[in-house]
């Protein structure tokens, strides 16, 4: 398929309401990613792939009225007493609720899927820095390691934002992961941020990371926590997303076989 015409069909699809999500190459695969479908393009070489995403990027880029369907995503500073007002809000009308799924599923919740871009990468720094208590391996990531991150072929980075009825929380968590072979991937950094704690969003990701993995045959996702005063926290989170950590704070997700997790979250 020619670039014009993947161009042509992802605006065909987008009047029709089908938003696109992002856009990845690996070898020589470029990935297309429209609300829940992916597209995969065979192109001859590695290098032909690069270039496709390579020439995609730049019309998004160049196309103002594009640019927040794939390659945008920074959050700009709200104002505190703003978001502790709508926070209230969520506080009081989960006292209305005695069961807790019951509330998730009145929240409406959307979450939408980035890969890592230069408008990003301000944000997912804050964030990496920031997060304390859901930090897999307590790394921080300064704004031109992220961005060099971002050339690596053999890398992948998401950031997931969420919504609800209430308000936008922006991008809340971010995740790294490296091809390690052709099955299997390692964790290098996961984060979420506690204003969005038992939301399910760890659950949603990783139904997400299964979805999107399996389609490129990849089938182990590998991962270590690095525990530290206050990321304790974060072995209950991975257990209710079906992770189970060994003696070593080790784990191996089995993609395909791992349960898919109840989530009250939708793709945006």
């Amino acid at each position: 398929m020619e670039t014009k015409e993947i161009i042509k069909l992802i605006l065909l699809r987008r009047h029709k309401g089908i938003l696109l999500k992002q856009v990845n190459y690996v070898v020589n695969k470029v990935l297309i990613h429209q609300d829940g479908e992916f597209d995969i393009i065979t192109c001859k070489t590695k290098s032909d792939a690069k270039k496709l995403y390579t020439t995609l990027q730049n019309f998004y880029e160049s196309n103002d009225r594009m640019k927040n369907i794939l390659f945008t995503g920074l959050v700009s500073k709200r104002n505190r007493t703003e978001l502790y007002k709508t926070e209230f809000k969520r506080i009081k009308k989960k006292q209305q609720f005695k069961n807790n799924d019951a509330f998730l599923k009145e929240l409406k919740m959307k979450s939408s899927i980035e890969v890592l871009t230069k408008f990003n990468i301000p944000r997912i720094s804050e964030l990496t820095k920031r997060t304390n208590q859901f930090n897999l391996t307590n790394k921080r990531f300064e704004e031109f390691e992220l961005l060099n991150i971002s050339t690596l072929e053999n890398n992948f980075s998401f950031s997931f934002s969420l919504n609800d009825k209430f308000g936008d929380y922006g991008i809340v968590s971010f995740i790294i992961l490296e091809k390690k072979s052709p099955e299997s991937l390692q964790i290098i950094n996961w984060n979420m941020s506690c204003r969005v704690f038992k939301r399910g969003l760890e659950g949603f990701i990783i139904n997400q990371l299964n979805i999107y993995f399996s389609k490129l045959n990849f089938k182990y996702i590998h991962g270590k926590l690095i525990p530290t005063k206050k990321n304790n926290i974060l072995k209950d989170f991975l257990k209710i997303a079906g992770i189970i950590l060994d003696d070593s704070n080790q784990f191996c997700i089995e993609l395909k076989k791992i349960k898919i997790n109840k989530t009250f979250i939708e793709n945006e």
